[in-house]
């Protein structure tokens, strides 16, 4: 970033100065380094126009689902991320540079800030939810599909499968483990596509205590399966995320807490 010391100076007087000073509340800042977060993230190419205009509602709503903000207050941080950005333009116009930079100098100076927030919401989530928030941290390292995802979470946490995929996504958006963007390929199709938090491997690293089992645990499991369930389990492991359909019903193992359960119905 040498050679960029003008486009680091905008950075460091955006996030550094301007935004302490617009905002008063600690949760109002955090927001803002989020909403930068997701702009950087924004998938659309610049074929397709980079979609910049039309992920600025997108950002607003992830805000809201997830620190349970009004729209008004959604929006002036976002129309604090889009003035910014206009003057970012008039020093470099490269939309990809400046979504590298963005990430860049977010993770060199606010992950702390960021993961401040993660402890504190972990600390007040019940029980349950404090299990879907772990199981969703491991999950989403191993695929980004929200259908894949789902078919593995209503394995352990809604087995009447009554909670459509959608719920899913607001579950992972609320708990900040990913955002809705606006996608527009080169051809010129559309969808709001979901896209992983950006700093997902550090916030797997920070909860690691929280998924620690002993061998001992592990040892117990396996000794408690029947031959029929090794089999299943097996199986389960060939699979992209460890579910499989078969004439028996449906079969799971996770590793969230490394080794968990096999389901299997009676």
């Amino acid at each position: 970033m040498e050679q960029h010391m003008k486009e680091v100076d905008i950075l460091k007087e955006v996030l550094d100065t301007n935004r302490p000073s617009k905002f008063a509340e600690d949760l109002d800042k955090l927001a803002v380094v989020d909403a930068f977060t997701q702009f950087s993230q924004n998938p659309t190419s610049a074929t397709a126009g980079f979609g910049v205009e039309q992920n600025y509602p997108f950002i607003s709503q992830n805000l809201s689902k997830r620190y349970a903000f009004g729209r008004t207050r959604a929006e002036t941080i976002v129309t604090f991320v889009k003035d910014s950005f206009e003057r970012m333009k008039q020093t470099n116009y490269d939309v990809y540079f400046w979504r590298e930079a963005i990430r860049d100098y977010i993770r060199e100076k606010f992950m702390e800030e960021f993961h401040r927030w993660y402890d504190s919401l972990y600390k007040n989530l019940e029980e349950i939810e404090k299990r879907k928030f772990l199981f969703l941290l491991y999950a989403l390292s191993v695929t980004s599909s929200t259908n894949e995802l789902h078919k593995w979470f209503t394995c352990f946490f809604d087995k009447e499968e009554t909670s459509p995929e959608t719920e899913l996504k607001d579950m992972a958006i609320k708990l900040g483990l990913g955002n809705i963007l606006y996608y527009r390929s080169s051809g010129g199709y559309e969808e709001s596509q979901f896209i992983l938090y950006s700093f997902l491997d550090q916030l797997s690293k920070r909860f690691e205590k929280e998924t620690f089992v002993e061998d001992r645990c592990i040892e117990e499991f396996f000794e408690s399966l029947t031959l029929d369930n090794m089999k299943l389990l097996e199986k389960c492991l060939k699979e992209t995320v460890p579910v499989v359909e078969c004439r028996l019903g449906r079969v799971t193992q996770t590793a969230t807490y490394y080794i968990d359960e096999v389901i299997c119905p009676e």
